[in-house]
């Protein structure tokens, strides 16, 4: 993180005292599952510093009731590597003080162990940054109202399924945090690895209030078609990067500007041409993706599955109806009573006091 917490990463790596950071699993310790870490320091000055020995240990566990356990396999592998300076991918690495730097002194060890470079790209394909897709939309702040709120639980986990329906959406008082949104727009989370991409059709006139956690974004271009930009960005390949941008071990999350550096996967061929081909890999995806539920849970199960979700909506759609009524018999009544009191006489002879 920034601040304070910077400033001290900053000193302690500028002077060489940082030697390695080491990775440990979480749940090693009772009564928190946040992931620890060792930090090997070492304050001699004639020791030059040629970098960081980074080194992912988080896989080294075995389960044991509430807790995780180092497996001693996992500490011997860990004196090993530390010892002899072992570089094995994605396990350890030395990392340059210039690559530190030029990461503005992050010391996330996912950032310099995922092999991201490593993804075989297919033939006619390339890579682009989000960066020359989309761009932020201006943050309108606003108090003192309600409207329909978006936070990280109305998003999608479903590549398919991805647009954010107004009706469903909660509605409350606006929290100053939140912002307003009034255009369509692409819906990330910047909380954890899960991006959650998901599309809203807002507009002036159905505006909705965006949490914090969550950044919106507009299409620059038209190289890409909306469900194939999706299916790309909930791919492994996405969630990788994802992680090694990401700060934080108990609450990971993306800055605005590190999402707009994350890539993704495109057909190289003329525009039209892509954007078709895209729109046939989204759609031969979700084929597939069906296929594998079905073989996977057999036909009943899927159709039960099915079943289930829509009587979820509809016992959705059937609360919000409920809710509606009680609110207006609850106007009513407020009604009556303010009428009853500027009125004694009148309601003393129209209603039963019991």
């Amino acid at each position: 993180r920034g601040g304070n917490e910077g400033k001290i990463r900053r000193y302690l790596i500028e002077n060489g005292y940082i030697k390695s950071i080491i990775g440990l699993p979480s749940k090693l310790h009772f009564g928190t599952g946040i992931p620890t870490c060792l930090m090997v320091l070492e304050k001699n000055k004639n020791h030059s510093s040629q970098g960081v020995f980074v080194m992912d240990a988080s896989s080294e566990f075995v389960k044991d009731k509430f807790v995780n356990k180092i497996t001693q396999a996992g500490i011997d592998k860990i004196i090993e590597t530390w010892r002899t300076k072992t570089q094995i991918s994605e396990f350890s690495r030395l990392v340059s003080i210039q690559e530190i730097v030029d990461n503005d002194y992050n010391l996330n060890i996912p950032r310099y162990l995922a092999n991201i470079d490593e993804v075989k790209i297919p033939e006619n394909s390339k890579t682009i940054e989000l960066s020359d897709l989309l761009a932020s939309i201006a943050k309108i702040r606003t108090t003192n109202e309600f409207g329909n709120l978006i936070k990280i639980s109305d998003l999608s986990d479903n590549s398919f399924l991805y647009t954010v329906s107004l009706d469903t959406l909660s509605i409350g008082e606006v929290n100053r945090n939140f912002y307003k949104l009034t255009q369509p727009a692409l819906l990330i989370s910047k909380r954890f690895s899960k991006l959650k991409p998901s599309f809203c059709s807002a507009s002036s006139e159905n505006p909705v209030y965006i949490s914090p956690d969550v950044e919106a974004f507009r299409f620059i271009n038209d190289k890409i078609d909306l469900s194939y930009l999706i299916l790309q960005l909930n791919s492994e390949f996405v969630t990788k990067q994802a992680e090694s941008l990401s700060i934080g071990a108990a609450m990971p999350s993306l800055s605005r500007q590190d999402i707009l550096k994350l890539k993704i996967i495109v057909p190289d061929l003329q525009i039209q041409d892509s954007i078709i081909r895209q729109k046939a890999l989204a759609e031969g995806a979700k084929i597939q993706s069906d296929k594998s539920k079905i073989e996977t849970f057999q036909l009943q199960n899927t159709i039960d599955s099915l079943l289930k979700e829509r009587m979820n909506d509809f016992q959705w759609k059937l609360h919000d109806i409920r809710n509606g009524e009680l609110l207006s018999l609850k106007g009513q009544i407020v009604a009556l009573e303010m009428y009853a009191d500027a009125n004694p006489n009148l309601f003393s002879s129209v209603i039963d006091d019991e």
